[in-house]
């Protein structure tokens, strides 16, 4: 079971030269996006940054990314589909507007996400806890911190026990569920 699963999740992530892509970001969360604000403080533009881990492939991969780190659960849990469609219809306008021949549609977009469900629960796993770690560990953090066996292990503590780490893992894995992700296995 475990080669199964090691096996599925390399096939999720790996950058095919199948379906359409294009160029991802690499590390694809709410803080390498950079916004600026109106008077009223509403968003009207952004810009991204930390461009270093850029590559081509499915555009599954960065919105799995971005979905699996950057909002809050709630938004994850019941906003899924909305933020998708307003990627879609970026891309579809952008595609439309450089006289491209071939626009995918959204139920492609969606196929490309299904592909990639394992990448997503994958970042989840790896990324998440770092990105929602609720407080540093007394005794250091960062890289510098993981050398240290003692620090390391208060880190991953702290890491995987947060409040809204746990929250937010609870609704992924209720989504893994539905989707019947680990039945393969």
């Amino acid at each position: 079971m475990k080669d199964q699963f090691w096996a599925i999740a390399y096939d999720s992530a790996s950058r095919k030269r199948d379906g359409y892509r294009v160029l991802n970001h690499g590390d694809f969360w709410i803080n390498n996006i950079l916004f600026k604000y109106d008077e009223i403080g509403k968003p009207i533009d952004t810009i991204f940054v930390d461009l270093q881990m850029t590559y081509y492939t499915s555009p599954a991969h960065d919105l799995q990314y971005f979905i699996n780190t950057s909002p809050q659960t709630i938004v994850r849990e019941n906003q899924r589909e909305d933020l998708l469609q307003v990627y879609y219809q970026s891309f579809a306008k952008t595609l439309k507007d450089l006289n491209h021949n071939t626009i995918p549609t959204f139920d492609d977009l969606l196929e490309e996400i299904r592909k990639r469900e394992m990448f997503g629960f994958m970042t989840a796993v790896f990324v998440l806890p770092i990105v929602l770690m609720e407080e540093q560990s007394s005794e250091g953090s960062g890289i510098d911190g993981l050398v240290d066996p003692q620090v390391a292990q208060d880190m991953t503590r702290i890491m995987f026990s947060g409040k809204r780490y746990t929250e937010a893992m609870k609704c992924i894995l209720r989504r893994c569920d539905q989707l019947k992700l680990f039945d393969l296995l």
